[in-house]
């Protein structure tokens, strides 16, 4: 189950971090022209980052994947959050507010899911392995 809310949280990372760096090229029409221009490719990079950092912690301590895991939940809230402050929830243009919003809630949901199963396969936490 672990395996697949991680590819699950790759996949919904990805669909988000894309449907805001085509906001900024498909709706904006620019690259760093304006605050929310800015916001978007930002939020692509950081998504992009966060799966890198999501893949390489798997491998390192329980303490950092669930460090890592609450990034995951943190960073889509501060994204809806941010679309509440800037648009008072009604910017939606071309539809992808449709894509992102529920992308962005599954996303903390599924990384909230993986946190509360961190620790429990006991093979692959440090912790086990001190026992």
């Amino acid at each position: 189950m672990s395996r697949v809310l991680a590819v699950l949280i790759v996949f919904l990372a990805l669909i988000d971090g894309v449907a805001h760096l085509a906001l900024d090229l498909f709706v904006l029409h620019s690259f760093t022209r304006g605050l929310l221009s800015e916001l978007f490719i930002l939020d692509f990079v950081g998504y992009v980052a966060l799966i890198v950092v999501f893949l390489v912690a798997q491998r390192s301590s329980l303490s950092l994947r669930r460090l890592v895991d609450i990034v995951l939940i943190v960073y889509p809230i501060i994204a809806i959050l941010a679309w509440f402050y800037f648009t008072k929830g009604r910017g939606n243009p071309m539809g992808l507010g449709e894509i992102s919003k529920p992308t962005e809630v599954l996303l903390a949901l599924a990384a909230l899911l993986h946190l509360t199963q961190l620790g429990s396969d006991g093979v692959r936490t440090s912790e086990a392995a001190r026992v």
